[in-house]
């Protein structure tokens, strides 16, 4: 497999050495295990490149041997109508300051150049060259400038048994996010897709129409598929599949990172996700059961928040249950506005069925917040547990075994005897400090991997989610309703008490 890399900046001579052997482990991927070293790769996405970029810092203190984008690496101004457009964005943005560290990744749909874009976008083989060329680096003959299907492909660092694979999805286009949560107020509100103009059969926008609209009419609460042709609809094309397929049944290596733009197992159905394409999001899940890589881990973006996701299952061993890993919002973050920070805590937790319980690191202050974030998360009694909806980055740290012939899967994997393990830190953006952690133990049966994928799929989905909020509402408006109705009764019977009362006195008079 080729290995496609972008050397970032370059900052004083006293980091020649670290980019030197940075850049030897991109050529030679066993340089830094060799010497002891625990493997570490750093990723992170959504970067408006006229913002402030503090992160950088905090990324490269972590010394990773790659920098994986999971979307949204820029952001064009206003509506993209040419190439020009999008190389401007880029060169604004400018290449990260990570002192030599190797860059690979995927686009999502603003470095793609067009919000919520589809197969569609006249501009998309421009997008693909310019992200190649302009984060990536990527050779003149790589197979990602001419496959059909897109950015998709993969790098390894590390040989055998000591290799890490990086498998990076490109999907055909998920933006259902509009109509799958619905949640209106009025007599009769109507929801209609339509497909938006030349993006293709898997982009829609939704069309509202509302009668009345006045508080107290008909609550409604509407979650379906996006439109009845994308409910169907591929995410991956069929050649993709089946570079997947080969990808996690050939592979040698000990751990696997599979990078998505968008999340898989979420269980809002507000964000853009697999969730809105149930029948592919249950074909890469049973993928995953079939093949059962070893120390598999999905990485995702887009949604401006960072979590932890997985699926509890008493027939796997402690931390095995950690399965996706999103980590979004570089330079901007749900939980930062007087507004939209309440929000996100509240979606949070009325979605919250996919998140792991892993509460935040007790033993760090939160970092510098505006006051309208302190107030919100006071409101909602502090971040929800696996959740951080503030500026941040992630990392994966593998801590191989050091005699992986004689591991033990039973065995703790930091004991001499143990498997290792891939260690998931989510860091604050400013300080690099560790917001969120969780470890997944490596070595791991194929049983066990197995029941992994199977636990995914038993997970609540974004409908069952929906449909138990739904519930919810109309539990608590049949309980307000009962209420008034038994205050509105006591009132009557209130007034014609006194209503005898002051008849009973009249008479007496």
């Amino acid at each position: 497999e080729q290995s496609e890399l972008r050397v970032g900046h370059m900052h004083g001579a006293g980091t020649a050495l670290l980019s030197c052997l940075t850049l030897a482990s991109a050529i030679s991927p066993t340089l830094l295990l060799h010497v002891g070293a625990p493997l570490r790769v750093a990723f992170g996405s959504c970067r408006k490149q006229l913002k402030p970029q503090p992160v950088w810092d905090a990324v490269a203190a972590q010394s990773p041997a790659l920098w994986l984008w999971l979307g949204d690496a820029m952001y064009p101004k206003g509506s993209v109508t040419s190439a020009a457009q999008l190389r401007e964005a880029y060169a604004q943005a400018g290449e990260p300051a990570l002192r030599g560290v190797p860059v690979d990744g995927v686009y999502d749909d603003h470095d793609y150049g067009l919000n919520d874009g589809g197969v569609g976008w006249e501009l998309k083989e421009d997008a693909r060259q310019l992200f190649l060329d302009e984060v990536v680096g990527a050779p003149a003959d790589s197979a990602r400038r001419t496959q059909r299907g897109g950015l998709y492909g993969s790098r390894t660092l590390g040989e055998p048994p000591r290799q890490l694979k990086v498998v990076m999805l490109r999907h055909t286009g998920i933006t259902a996010r509009a109509d799958s949560f619905i949640l209106n107020q009025g007599g009769d509100a109507r929801h209609a897709l339509r497909p938006s103009g030349p993006r293709g059969p898997v982009t829609w926008r939704l069309v509202a129409r509302a009668k009345g609209g006045l508080p107290g009419g008909r609550h409604s609460l509407r979650v379906r598929p996006a439109g009845r042709r994308s409910h169907s609809a591929p995410v991956l094309d069929e050649e993709q599949w089946a570079w997947l397929r080969t990808q996690l049944t050939n592979s040698t290596a000990s751990a696997h990172l599979i990078v998505s733009s968008v999340q898989v197992l979420t269980s809002a159905a507000a964000v853009e996700s697999w969730g809105h394409f149930p029948r592919e999001r249950r074909r890469l899940l049973s993928l995953l059961e079939e093949t059962r890589p070893r120390g598999a881990l999905l990485l995702s973006g887009d949604v401006h928040y960072a979590e932890l996701a997985g699926a509890p299952r008493a027939a796997l061993p402690p931390g095995a249950e950690l399965l996706e890993v999103t980590s979004s919002g570089l330079t901007h973050a749900c939980g930062l506005g007087a507004v939209g920070g309440p929000l996100c805590g509240l979606q949070h937790r009325l979605f919250a069925s996919h998140r792991l319980p892993t509460p935040h690191d007790a033993r760090r202050p939160l970092p510098p917040l505006p006051p309208s974030a302190v107030a919100a998360l006071r409101a909602l009694g502090g971040p929800a547990a696996g959740a951080y909806p503030f500026l941040n980055f992630g990392s994966a740290e593998l801590r191989w075994p050091s005699d992986p012939a004689r591991c033990e899967p039973s065995a703790p994997p930091s004991s001499p005897t143990g498997c290792g393990a891939i260690v998931v830190r989510i860091h604050h953006a400013l300080d690099g400090g560790t917001a969120l952690e969780h470890s997944l133990p490596l070595g791991l049966t194929a049983g066990q991997e197995a029941e992994r994928w199977r636990a995914a799929q038993a997970l609540p989905t974004i409908f069952d989610a929906a449909a138990e909020l739904r519930a919810a509402v109309a539990a608590l408006a049949g309980g307000a309703l009962a209420a008034g109705l038994l205050c509105c009764c006591g009132c009557r019977r209130l007034a014609r008490g006194r209503g005898r009362a002051a008849q009973r006195q009249s008479k007496r008079d």
